[in-house]
């Protein structure tokens, strides 16, 4: 027997082992059933030996034609997504191949399978038509040669016969010509599907690149040349390249930027908005090894790259790179980095503010920042100007939602040695609603038709179109959660908008968060103080149930479990109220060589819990908490 491991779509501690027909390779998809239902899923191991009596193993009910190979590299992967993020194999295929794309592909597959066969049946019915047609014309030849000899030399009659008997081989030739391209076309239709009508897979013999080096930080603005120089490098190779934005509105600015400092190529966006036919054809074109630049979201290091030679993470700080939920709770940031790993990719990474996680492999010689960078400093900028409202409301500074002093700074009184014209100026609001605060500006600033109130994601979108002036209105509902990441946060917002004008006003209620004086260095040292990531790493335990008498219950009694392996945490866990209907437990690891070890223990220990307490679903594990 043949028995192979299928990775299901489903959360489980197994890979379940099937019988399958002799030959089946990894990466097939094939159709099982499991629970009494059917799933299609993807072999992941061949020749493997089952852990129960042969009799007890089930049989595969089906190879899936039309459908292409997963990949080896989509496996690799799939595998470090569960290791790294604690989840099942299964969950990380349920999100690269969720059941609406399974099913486009293989609506999709029957499509081409069924106009495939219909132009098979009207080639091959052609065929038979010329074949019968010759059959007559030759049978009315071999007549007319029997009849002439019998007819007088030189009479009518002969005459009108040898005219027939030339008409006749006329047609012949001709009708040998098109049965001959009938035939043709038949072999080219057969030729062009698989033997066993599947869908033409990802070709293994494709070349890999180089193992290139550590992977390369841009910190400042001007980051666009750098990106385009290498993109256009690992084109030219034949290889492909992924240019990740943490949302949508960035892809936009990147693919008009490519657009334009690389008009040879053309960019192309995998993001949400997209058609699931455009979806199915870039992942077929990707699958297949075509060079191309792909820009899209984290949701684009789920397609089956075979030759790709670079990804380019821009923003790399930006919180929206993190998946919250469903399952896997991945960084998209790292996990680009795993995914450049797999395929001997270059790694670019760039920020205005780089992410202290990624300062400490800098500082560890882990990635490398020496990369230059052209006209990084082209655009000089002051210090950001932070007014504490909290102060100004007890000294009647503020009228509305403005402080005086960014009255006096639209107005073009900036209080230094350079007075003058603000410019166009962009408002950001935070929690202000639209239309109040459009009111204060009509009333405040009247006739004024170049101030524009825009929210953070459509000043990333839009960009600042040359304003002079930035400011936020209320930076706290930017950098509202009071965690050790707030300042952090609160550092990045400075560098972001300070890039983007030559003037930036910050109005917030916790001015010293804010401050100019504060530096990424001061921020190391606090974090390595108190033993706060980058230093070490975070597993967050959240715990939800309607119940809140079971719910407290529970989450003590796991909190007692974790905290009692004292070998793998570092500080000693609690249980927290986060919600109504949720508790969490925070969990801190060291950052040494031992952490996929610790973590794996977690994640058995967890398991183990819900499954002895018949308490599954109400336990999620979050990695690297954002």
């Amino acid at each position: 027997m043949h028995y192979v491991e299928v990775i299901l779509p489903l959360k489980l501690g197994w890979t379940p082992v099937y019988s399958a027909p002799e030959g089946t390779p990894v990466g097939r998809r094939v159709r099982v059933m499991f629970a009494r239902r059917e799933y299609i899923g993807v072999v992941s191991a061949v020749g493997v030996t089952p852990d129960v009596a042969a009799e007890k193993v089930q049989e595969v009910l089906e190879v899936v034609d039309g459908l292409a190979d997963v990949t080896p590299e989509e496996i690799r992967f799939w595998e470090f997504i569960a290791s790294y993020y604690m989840c099942s194999v299964g969950e990380v295929f349920k999100a690269a191949y969720p059941a609406g794309k399974v099913r486009s592909e293989k609506i999709a597959a029957d499509a081409v399978e069924k106009a495939s066969q219909t132009a098979r049946r009207t080639a091959e019915a052609v065929v038979a038509t010329w074949t019968k047609r010759l059959e007559k014309l030759r049978y009315r030849l071999k007549k007319k040669e029997e009849a002439i000899p019998a007819k007088k030399e030189g009479s009518k009659i002969r005459s009108l016969l040898e005219e027939d008997r030339a008409r006749i081989i006329d047609a012949i030739h001709n009708a040998e010509a098109a049965l001959e391209a009938a035939v043709a076309q038949v072999a080219l239709l057969e030729a062009k599907a698989p033997a066993d009508g599947r869908k033409a897979g990802a070709d293994a013999s494709l070349p890999r690149r180089k193992a290139p080096g550590k992977p390369e930080v841009l910190i400042g603005t001007g980051r666009g040349g750098c990106y385009a120089e290498a993109a256009r490098s690992v084109l030219e190779e034949g290889f492909q390249v992924l240019v990740l934005a943490p949302e949508k509105a960035f892809c936009d600015r990147l693919e008009a930027e490519f657009r334009e400092l690389l008009p040879a190529s053309i960019p192309q966006l995998f993001t949400s908005d997209i058609s699931t036919a455009r979806r199915r054809k870039t992942a077929d074109a990707v699958r297949s090894g075509e060079a191309r630049l792909l820009i899209g979201t984290r949701a684009a290091l789920w397609l089956p790259f075979r030759r790709l030679g670079l990804i380019i993470i821009d923003e790399e700080q930006d919180t929206f790179y993190k998946q919250t939920e469903p399952a896997p709770r991945y960084h998209g940031r790292d996990a680009a980095v795993a995914l450049a790993g797999i395929h001997s990719a270059r790694v670019m990474l760039g920020s205005a503010c780089p992410s202290l996680e990624t300062v400490l492999n800098v500082i560890s010689g882990k990635y490398d920042a020496s990369c230059p960078i052209p006209n990084a400093a082209a655009r000089t900028c002051g210090s950001p100007r932070v007014v504490d409202i909290s102060k100004e409301r007890r000294k009647n500074g503020m009228v509305g939602a403005f402080s005086r002093v960014l009255i006096r700074a639209i107005g073009g009184d900036f209080g230094d040695e350079t007075p003058g014209e603000s410019g166009k100026v962009v408002l950001i609001r935070g929690w202000e609603k639209p239309d109040e605060l459009q009111a204060q500006v009509a009333e405040l600033f009247p006739g004024r038709d170049d101030i524009a109130v825009m929210t953070m994601p459509e000043l990333k979108r839009e960009g600042p179109g040359g304003a002079g002036l930035i400011a936020v209105m209320q930076a706290d509902a930017m950098v509202s959660r009071d965690d050790f990441r707030a300042d952090e946060r609160a550092l990045q917002l400075v560098a972001g908008l300070s890039a983007l004008a030559p003037r930036v006003i910050i109005q917030t209620a916790v001015g010293e968060r804010f401050s100019s004086t504060r530096s990424t260095e001061d921020l190391m040292a606090e974090r390595k103080q108190f033993g706060f990531p980058p230093y070490t790493r975070m597993v967050d335990v959240t715990i939800s149930d309607v119940n809140a008498r079971r719910l407290a219950l529970m989450a003590g009694e796991l909190a007692g479990t974790l905290g009692g392996r004292k070998h793998l945490l570092q500080t000693r866990p609690s249980a927290v109220q986060v919600a109504e209907d949720t508790m969490k437990i925070r969990l801190v690891l060291p950052r040494d060589s031992s952490l996929a070890a610790r973590k794996a223990e977690i994640y058995k220990a967890v398991g183990e819990f819900e499954q002895a307490r018949k308490y599954q679903g109400h336990i999620i594990l979050d990695v690297d908490p954002q």
